[in-house]
């Protein structure tokens, strides 16, 4: 599974931290909500 979609993962793993860096510009309170929901995706494994 992870060799097939490996690109797609590394992309959306880019996008996530694309977007927990401009948050933890903005409002480090919402990078921590943003990382605690990516914690919750990336251990049920499924995107």
């Amino acid at each position: 599974m992870f060799t097939r979609f490996s690109p797609v993962i590394f992309k959306i793993l880019k996008n996530v931290f694309d977007l927990m860096v401009i948050f933890l510009i903005s409002d480090f309170e919402l990078m921590n909500r943003s990382l605690l929901i990516t914690i919750v995706f990336t251990s049920r494994g499924d995107f």
